[in-house]
């Protein structure tokens, strides 16, 4: 809450008391969010080994005012809509937006950001595929609700042969049971030379119901509108979204999302969110500490916008676009610069622990040291 009495000056400066002005406001945000990294089905892409979806979640009294959003604009020369892509490839830039981010954090906004590594998801896609008890008779019911477990065998996978998960991936996207089963057959043969024979073996069940699997999985792909199941933004927009209703929850806020306009997932995510918000709520505890959630009673609702008609979205794309940009450069090994991780603090909330959660990362215990340990060596975290 706001440490304001109903008859000061309201904090907005609109010359109003409080009470009259921005105190219709208190507790109400809204997250503006955009995405990066964004390579549908295919889930191991080289140019973009990252999806990051997140933005800004924006106290409500503070919407009307985008001056500071202008004047980045302003001192950067852009005519138009900011484009992160295009504007935070230079240090000037870079020190500019992380300025810019400041002042952001300094009125009450406050980033919230998911990041899932393309190399990894591949690697838990096939423990989820071909783990599943339903196709899978070598392995109990622990192995739907141990995601602690899951996890564990995801990073034996991640640490197969490139070209072993290149074939999954590749078999994946087209969905047909004879390229299934060799690229599964691949699976097994590169874990029995790691000397995992436990998990090869458990894997090799998989292989006389890989057709009633395959079909399944199709399946899986088409309950939402443009084949959006089959890429990797659904599970992250579900963890986003899921996330949002806790940290709404906790900080007894009220949310309401406006997310980019996009043809692919635009109808996709509203159906998402609708098939999560609605019923009653129903929360599971995972063997990891995290929880699956149904039913939200704090994000409100969700709609789309086109970018050039709103500023705010341009901030949440300036963000996404220059974090994805740090997250690329950590990942690949290359210099990363002072005014770029100063930009790359800003993925904290997905890769830190903290008591009120704003982001996640699915990725390797590797990789997220990897970016943990680059964002502490100047203790300069967000």
């Amino acid at each position: 809450m706001t440490n304001i009495r109903r008859n000061d000056p309201c904090i907005c400066g609109s010359g109003l008391k409080y009470k009259k002005c921005c105190f219709f406001h208190e507790g109400h945000y809204t997250v503006f969010v955009d995405e990066a990294g964004n390579s549908g089905s295919n889930y191991l892409d080289l140019d973009q080994p990252f999806y990051v979806v997140g933005g800004w979640i924006v106290p409500n009294a503070r919407l009307r005012d985008t001056t500071l959003i202008a004047n980045v604009a302003h001192t950067l020369k852009v005519e138009g809509e900011l484009k992160g892509t295009n504007l935070t490839g230079n240090k000037r830039n870079q020190a500019y937006f992380s300025n810019f981010f400041n002042q952001l954090w300094e009125i009450g906004c406050r980033q919230t950001v998911v990041v899932a590594e393309k190399k990894y998801c591949i690697a838990a896609k096939i423990i989820e595929t071909f783990l599943d008890p339903l196709y899978n008779k070598k392995v109990n019911n622990r192995y739907t609700y141990d995601n602690l477990l899951k996890k564990r065998l995801a990073e034996k996978v991640y640490r197969l042969p490139f070209g072993v998960l290149e074939e999954f991936a590749k078999a994946y996207r087209i969905l047909e049971p004879e390229q299934m089963e060799g690229s599964l057959k691949s699976i097994c043969e590169a874990l029995r030379d790691a000397r995992e024979t436990d998990l090869a073996d458990k894997l090799s069940g998989a292989l006389s119901t890989i057709e009633d699997n395959t079909s399944s999985e199709k399946s899986s792909h088409t309950f939402l509108p443009n084949n959006a199941g089959a890429s990797l933004n659904v599970p992250a927009f579900i963890s986003f979204i899921t996330i949002l209703e806790k940290y709404a929850s906790a900080k007894n806020h009220r949310l309401s999302i406006i997310h980019d306009k996009t043809k692919a997932y635009e109808r996709g995510y509203a159906e998402l969110y609708r098939l999560y918000s609605q019923p009653d709520r129903f929360e599971f505890p995972l063997t990891d500490g995290s929880s699956l959630l149904m039913g939200f009673s704090h994000l409100k609702n969700i709609c789309f916008k086109e970018s050039k008609e709103s500023p705010w979205i341009q901030s949440a794309d300036v963000l996404i676009s220059g974090l994805n940009r740090f997250l690329k450069a950590v990942y690949k090994d290359e210099f990363v610069n002072p005014e770029l991780l100063e930009l790359g603090k800003y993925v904290s909330p997905a890769i830190f622990d903290n008591i009120y959660k704003r982001g996640d990362s699915v990725c390797s215990n590797e990789i997220r040291k990897k970016i943990r340990d680059v964002i502490q060596e100047t203790n300069i975290y967000r």
